[in-house]
Formats: C-alpha cells, sequence, structure tokens
C-alpha cells in the first residue's frame, strides 16, 4: 500500500470513531447566561437544591461526584416555577419493567438501559415552561452500533394540573445526545430513564395510579422494595 492510500484509510478511520458527543466536563459546564445552583449531596445519595422563581437567570443543577446519578442535571428557565421549591435529584427504581411495558402496550425487547433518575419538587407544581432534564445514557452505548429510532426515555411523571400520574416513552426525536447523557424537556416532575429497544420507538403516553418510586424510598419500605425487585428486567 502505498503513502497516499495509507493516508486516505488513516483519514476513514479518524472519521468513523469521531463522536459529535461532547465531553462530560463540557457537558457540565454552565450554559451561557445560566446561574450554576449549589447542589447538596447527603449521605443517602439525594442532591438537593432550591430553585428561586423570581431569578431572571437561568438556574441549572448538576448532580456531584459521589451520586449514582453523578452528571445528571435539571435545568430551569427563568419564570418557569411559580413558587420557590427544593429540588431532590436521586437514583430511582428502574422504569423498564413488565408492567411499564404493558401499561405502553410496548412488546420490543430492552437492549439497554441507563441508570433511571428522580427529579422532584418539594412542592406540588409542575413548570410553567420546559426544563430540561439530563439522564445517563446506558454503559457502553457507543455512535457505531446506534440506531437512534430504537432510543428512548421511559418516564413516570405526576401532573400536578390534572392530579394524575402519567407513564410514557419519548422517542429519539424529542432527545439530545450529549457527552454520555441524554437530555429531554419536561413540564413535570418524576423518574426518567433512557432504554435501548430491540424495535423502533413511537410516542405513547399513558394514566396511571403509583408514581414513580425512588431507590432510598425502595430502601426504607420493604413491602416497596419487594414489589420493585420483581419488576426489574435484567
Amino acid at each position: 500500500m502505498n503513502r497516499f492510500a495509507i493516508i486516505i484509510v488513516s483519514m476513514i478511520l479518524t472519521a468513523c470513531y469521531q463522536t459529535p458527543f461532547l465531553t462530560q466536563a463540557e457537558l457540565q459546564g454552565t450554559p451561557q447566561g445560566a446561574h450554576l445552583v449549589d447542589g447538596k449531596l447527603a449521605a443517602n445519595g439525594v442532591t438537593t437544591a432550591r430553585i428561586d422563581p423570581t431569578s431572571t437567570q437561568t438556574q441549572l443543577i448538576n448532580v456531584p461526584t459521589g451520586s449514582p446519578v453523578t452528571g445528571s442535571s435539571l435545568t430551569v428557565p427563568p419564570g418557569s416555577l411559580s413558587i420557590a421549591a427544593n429540588i431532590l435529584i436521586e437514583e430511582a427504581t428502574p422504569l423498564a419493567t413488565p408492567t411499564t411495558f404493558s401499561e405502553l402496550s410496548i412488546n420490543s425487547q430492552v437492549l439497554q438501559q441507563g441508570t433511571s433518575v428522580s427529579i422532584q419538587a418539594s412542592e406540588f407544581i409542575d413548570a410553567k415552561t420546559p426544563m430540561t432534564v439530563s439522564i445517563p445514557l446506558p454503559v457502553g452505548f457507543g455512535l457505531a452500533e446506534l440506531d437512534h429510532s430504537k432510543v428512548g426515555v421511559l418516564y413516570r411523571v405526576t401532573r400536578n394540573d390534572q392530579g394524575t400520574n402519567v407513564s410514557g416513552i419519548m422517542p429519539s426525536s424529542q432527545i439530545t445526545f450529549s457527552g454520555g447523557f441524554a437530555k429531554v424537556q419536561t413540564l413535570y416532575f418524576g423518574a426518567f430513564q433512557v432504554v435501548v429497544m430491540s424495535e423502533a420507538i413511537e410516542a405513547k403516553e399513558v394514566k396511571v395510579e403509583t408514581p414513580a418510586f425512588t431507590k432510598s424510598t425502595v430502601e426504607s419500605k420493604p413491602q416497596i422494595a419487594l414489589y420493585s425487585a420483581s419488576e426489574i428486567i435484567a
């Protein structure tokens, strides 16, 4: 193989393995004009930060190192919340369960799943304008084997405006992939989890009776732990 051919092959290989994803450090940087809200990580893995409804800046909560959901974040635009609230971010029990897929009439198989993240408010409120949730992609999730149509975000949120809980899934068209994380927009608090399915995903949503469970709640209540453990897909 001549030198020219070697250079061409090298350029092709480099292009194949380049990723458009940002690094985690870049992802965790404060967006332009945003205010980084100080989050406190407790021993039980819960990160708590307070959102000021009077702030004229976008407010960003990053989960610090040491949490099971390190790097996850919530971005709140100015005026999105009508009252002050503490935001609690922690690991949730998996949403990728037989119950969830039955609720949503999804028959395809789970190929990969990221860590489920709970983002809750201390008050019974919904956002007035969309907030941005950033949650981890599955371990080993790579660009080479990625079929975007099979990637989605499961969610289980509480709609205080309707007094109901909602279960649903967002297709890849509603997701931004960046730095090993998936970003989606929501008006509601609850749990979110990235899944890679065996078939293409379509947007679905249904009303459900139960809210999302956090891992800390499950560990403190054996009856919930028993239910949750029986539902988890390995």
